[in-house]
């Protein structure tokens, strides 16, 4: 007797759930945009819902087939949406017109996701935030410029070619692998070459840290280091000293790290968060005394950018400073010079400068207090999205000591000349085995030439590895080579070929204007015949893009 009554309750709890969140077809209406136009007409469905807190909610979900239209009335689109888990997705074959209302390309989706795409003419494709603008040149291939909103993507391609995956990621994943490989290319050389004043820093006369007289504390940032683990670190706080005895910070939380049984400090001295190091002096130092501080800096490896504006400023009690205006009203006792921009990465830089005490300070800070004005930035290439807005340094063997009458004390600071006298000029690309014992049939990849992308346009970066050459050339004036250009497997072999023939005839070009004889060179472009790695790995397609020097005659 109680079965029937508990039936009809669950069948009318039921209707009241369907009721409260259910699909129901709607008309195949357009969408209109703020002027009336119509500019996507297709069927959708009703979908009845609730909140979390029971209001009552209305939405409608794209299904089947739909088409797009531009402001003008122009069909730029054929499409079709599946509905799964309430949700409307991008499903199956989409056609995309250009604007001579042809079939620009096709894209297949599974559910949100792109498949595959593939071009069948060139032109542009606008909707909304969207543009789609596909060149061709006379070589067959197809340069893609797709922009989303704010994100723009370029890609390469040829007509009736398909493109497995998303092309814009696969395109942003490429752009990543460049910068990757620039930025592993640009070292302390490179920079030093083009900031040519941050020699002085490695030119300065190291003070031991261990020196008697250096009046800071725990200088080298060893004290308690037993307690911490190779590839360790931790927070420098305000008033912690449980792992770096004798240092706080004055703004922020700047860090410690222990690397290969060293210990070093590290902060940011522009971005998010700006930190200051703070020491407590052995003791405090006396008026109208004269005294000098050197640190080493070192650029954070995966940084964006460098700077020069590293200063130090003293005071007779603790402070914190909220902005680097603070340390400014303080009064800044030694600033790095204005020319030289710290961009080490490599090779510890030693900032070394003089100032005359006030009197009974106690504390000192290094940190940026630079004047905006003053400031100059460098930007190198980086593999980490993280510290693209930032500059950190790292920083060890701190040392104060007061200077002696008769004594001389090395200088690159504000006021100091810089010696910029480089001793050796480093070679970074043609090995020692052929430059010094050159021998007929020896070759070598130069692997520091780089050119833009698509193009035989030589980079600035490729110059000091062709200077190296034409030294090696001049050296050995019978010398006769051939200069081969390689391309990995990626579009047409005839395209490729005649790619990397105008890659190698540009470094010809280049020695001939610097003065070797043009019989002395031959250029040969191979395309990706003579691969020397896979293709199916984008180091391995790296590699295979390459340009060779092979020697001929001697």
């Amino acid at each position: 007797m109680n079965v029937l009554p508990r039936l009809i309750k669950h069948i009318l709890t039921l209707l009241i759930v369907l009721t409260c969140s259910s699909l129901a077809f709607g008309q195949s209406d357009c969408i209109l945009d703020a002027e009336g136009n119509c500019i996507a007409k297709g069927k959708t469905k009703k979908l009845n819902g609730k909140t979390t807190y029971g209001a009552k909610t209305v939405s409608y979900l794209r299904v089947d087939e739909w088409k797009f239209f531009s402001n003008e009335g122009q069909k730029v689109c054929d499409a079709f949406y599946t509905i799964r888990e309430n949700i409307s997705y991008r499903n199956g074959e989409w056609t995309y017109y250009n604007q001579d209302n042809a079939i620009f390309f096709k894209r297949v989706y599974s559910l949100g996701a792109i498949v595959n795409t593939y071009f069948l003419d060139t032109g542009t494709y606008i909707y909304g935030s969207d543009t789609i603008v596909a060149q061709s040149d006379s070589l067959g291939n197809l340069f893609v410029n797709e922009t989303n909103g704010t994100i723009l993507s370029q890609y390469k391609t040829s007509l009736k070619t398909i493109l497995k995956g998303d092309p814009q990621k696969e395109a942003k994943k490429q752009l990543q692998f460049e910068r990757q490989a620039k930025y592993e290319n640009f070292n302390d050389s490179l920079f030093l070459l083009k900031y040519p004043a941050c020699r002085a820093s490695l030119n300065v006369k190291s003070i031991p840290v261990s020196v008697e007289n250096n009046l800071i504390s725990n200088g080298n940032f060893e004290l308690k280091s037993d307690q911490m683990k190779n590839g360790h670190y931790s927070q420098i706080e305000y008033n912690n000293e449980s792992l770096a005895k004798y240092w706080g910070s004055s703004n922020e939380t700047p860090d410690i790290y222990k690397d290969k049984d060293n210990c070093y400090a590290g902060f940011r001295v522009m971005g998010v968060n700006y930190e200051c190091l703070r020491n407590e002096l052995k003791k405090p130092l006396i008026a109208d005394k004269r005294y000098t501080i050197q640190f080493k800096l070192k650029l954070r490896k995966e940084n964006a950018y460098a700077f020069n504006g590293i200063s130090v400023v003293c005071s007779e009690k603790i402070m914190f400073f909220k902005s680097k205006d603070e340390g400014q009203a303080q009064g800044v006792v030694v600033q790095s010079h204005p020319s030289m921009v710290l961009g080490c990465r490599e090779t510890w830089m030693n900032i070394s400068g003089s100032f005359v005490a006030k009197g009974n300070e106690k504390y000192l800070y290094i940190g940026n207090f630079t004047d905006n004005k003053d400031l100059k930035l460098f930007q190198v290439f980086s593999s980490d999205a993280d510290y693209l807005g930032e500059i950190y340094y790292l920083i060890d063997d701190v040392v104060l000591i007061e200077e002696q009458d008769g004594v001389s004390y090395p200088c690159n600071t504000k006021g100091c000349t810089l010696d910029t006298f480089v001793i050796e000029k480093p070679k970074i690309v043609v090995e020692e085995t052929i430059y010094s014992h050159p021998k007929i049939g020896q070759s070598i990849v130069l692997r520091n030439i780089r050119f833009a992308s698509s193009s035989w346009e030589i980079l600035p970066e490729s110059y000091e590895t062709l200077d190296s050459i034409v030294e090696f050339m001049q050296k050995y004036p019978n010398m006769v080579v051939e200069i081969s250009g390689h391309t990995d497997n990626r579009g047409k072999a005839n395209a490729n070929i005649e790619l990397s023939q105008n890659r190698a005839a540009s470094i010809v070009n280049f020695l001939i204007e610097n003065g070797i004889e043009a019989e002395r060179m031959q250029a040969k472009g191979y395309g990706q015949e003579k691969a020397i790695d896979s293709n199916d790995t984008e180091s391995g397609r790296f590699n295979n893009r390459r340009v060779e020097f092979k020697i001929l005659e001697l």
